[in-house]
């Protein structure tokens, strides 16, 4: 199946300094909790992501995703979303944090509908390959003392049947037939070796004449003799080639023991996870935040004689001081004289930078008067100033998790380091060039 994907990055460039990173790091999780508390992904798109062109769009990328194309940590991520709407918690990908969400996705295709699609793909992809491959095999055999006898092929015209179109030849018919068909730098292949290829490769198809579909077989044979015995001989003739495997060997390795001992287990151990937040609630402060009501009408969409009643109702209230229950009678009162108005309220405890309206006012009690934002009428009415106390853990479960992580990777470092001794040679890391 495919699936389309809004993001809110932040970019973090592998050159970027300590300080940006934290910085990036503290954005991306903020961001994650605006969501939690209700915030529309789109606006915090809009507003914070660092990627211009998707920002405009709310987050969405134009682009469907299928699976295990592009990176795989996003890939990984983006598939495990299950419901359209869903969001991931933040993560990394090398170069930037993100936040996905699901936009849509479909199925995959019934086989009829995708048969051609997927014909065509096969037909050009197969085509390009084979010219590539005969290409590296022509040089091969030159450099391997490649030596062949095609006269024993013939022998195979005769004891192939049609059957072999039908996925159903055995090798045995082919028994008695034990000639050298071909060698690579003095490793033989005989008769009954091609035999097993025809054997373990033959497909249902459309019948051809049985030398045509021999010799291309031979073709496909000759191919994987080759670059066999090429592979057994790749990490002696590329020293490179070697370290590289080495190292991609070291790192999966690796990359398996800090999932098994860190990042899953931070997910997964939910009792680590609540002990370690109720060790540490003191890093997890909400800073200032106010308890605010924000009313907004469509300067578009509305006449200027509601704009106006709007207006003179914020004025009103922030000179007498109206509670919030008559603000929403008089606003009643509005919407019943003008039924066309929209007005839109919304209560929320809001934080520094969670919302636009609410950074751009003194947090004093009261309402705020009106002001223009993003071609709207909006004003606010400041409830009371809300103390600084712990987030809960649902709040904030995001940056818990991210630093359970690093509590985990030092105490696993930590005791590697008690129980291996460990020695550097300097003289040799001093040569290292970065």
């Amino acid at each position: 199946g495919k699936i389309k994907c809004a993001r809110i990055i932040v970019h973090d460039l592998p050159e970027a300094s300590q300080e940006e990173k934290q910085q990036a790091k503290l954005n991306i999780f903020r961001y994650h909790e605006m969501l939690e508390t209700g915030e529309p992904f789109e606006e915090i798109a809009r507003k914070y992501s660092e990627d211009e062109r998707g920002a405009s769009r709310g987050g969405v990328e134009l682009h469907w995703w299928n699976v295990g194309l592009g990176d795989p940590i996003f890939n990984q991520t983006a598939f495990s979303l299950e419901e359209i709407g869903d969001y991931s918690q933040p993560v990394h990908d090398g170069y930037s944090w993100n936040i996905i969400k699901l936009v849509d996705k479909l199925g995959i295709q019934e086989f009829s509908k995708a048969r051609k699609e997927l014909e065509n793909g096969i037909f050009k992809s197969n085509e390009r390959s084979e010219k590539s491959v005969n290409a590296i095999v022509s040089k091969l055999k030159k450099e391997y003392n490649f030596m062949e006898d095609s006269t024993r092929l013939t022998e195979f015209y005769r004891v192939v049947d049609n059957s072999i179109f039908l996925g159903a030849w055995p090798s045995s018919r082919a028994e008695g037939l034990d000639k050298i068909i071909l060698s690579v730098n003095n490793i033989v292949y005989t008769q009954q070796d091609f035999a097993l290829f025809l054997e373990k490769n033959m497909r249902k198809s459309e019948p051809l004449p049985i030398s045509e579909y021999v010799d291309n077989m031979y073709r496909g044979f000759v191919n994987e003799c080759v670059l066999k015995y090429e592979n057994s001989k790749l990490e002696e003739k590329y020293p490179e080639f070697r370290r590289l495997l080495q190292e991609f060997h070291d790192g999966n390795l690796l990359f398996e023991l800090n999932d098994n001992m860190v990042w899953s287990k931070a997910q997964k151990d939910t009792a680590g996870l609540r002990n370690f937040y109720n060790n540490n609630k003191e890093n997890y402060i909400w800073g200032s935040r106010i308890n605010a009501s924000i009313y907004t009408i469509s300067a578009k969409n509305n006449t200027n004689d509601v704009l106006e009643a709007v207006k003179k109702l914020a004025d009103r209230i922030s000179k007498r001081g109206y509670t919030e229950e008559e603000i929403n009678d008089r606003i009643k009162t509005i919407e019943e004289k003008y039924p066309e108005s929209q007005i839109k309220r919304s209560r929320s405890i809001y934080a520094k930078g969670m919302n636009k309206i609410i950074d751009a006012l003194e947090w004093e009690s009261g309402s705020s008067g009106t002001l223009n934002y993003e071609g709207s009428i909006a004003f606010v009415y400041f409830h009371n100033i809300v103390e600084s106390v712990p987030k809960k853990l649902n709040e904030t479960r995001g940056l818990v998790t991210a630093d359970y992580q690093n509590y985990l990777e030092k105490e696993w470092i930590g005791k590697l380091r008690e129980e291996y001794d460990i020695n550097i040679d300097r003289d040799v890391l001093s040569k290292i060039k970065f």
